[in-house]
C-alpha cells in the first residue's frame, strides 16, 4: 500500500471520528461505530489510534492546530490593533461556526 492510501485511510478515520465524537460526545462512539463510517477495518484504527482514547485526542490535537492557524493568521495581519482584534474576533467566530 502506498504512502498516500495509508494517509487517505488515516484521514478517513479521523473525519469519522471527528463527526461521531462532535454529535454523539466520547462516551456515545465506539470503534466499531468510527470504523463503519470510515469504512475500514476495526484493527485499523487501533492500527494508526491505539484505541479510542488516542483517537479523540487526535481529533481535539487536530481541531486545536486549525484553530491556532486561523487566529494567528488573523491576529498577525497589518493593520491597527483595533483592526487586528476584530480579525481575530471574525476569524474565532468564522471558525467556531464551521466547527461546531
Amino acid at each position: 500500500m502506498t504512502q498516500t492510501a495509508r494517509q487517505d485511510r488515516k484521514q478517513a478515520i479521523l473525519d469519522a471520528a471527528d463527526q461521531l465524537f462532535g454529535s454523539n460526545g466520547f462516551h456515545g462512539v465506539s470503534v466499531r461505530d468510527v470504523s463503519q463510517a470510515a469504512q475500514v477495518n476495526k484493527a485499523l484504527v487501533f492500527y494508526y489510534f491505539d484505541g479510542k482514547e488516542a483517537l479523540f485526542e487526535a481529533v481535539l490535537e487536530r481541531y486545536y492546530h486549525a484553530h491556532r492557524d486561523v487566529l494567528s493568521s488573523a491576529f498577525s495581519s497589518k493593520g491597527t490593533l483595533t483592526d487586528r482584534l476584530h480579525l481575530g474576533i471574525d476569524a474565532y467566530l468564522d471558525f467556531i461556526e464551521e466547527n461546531q
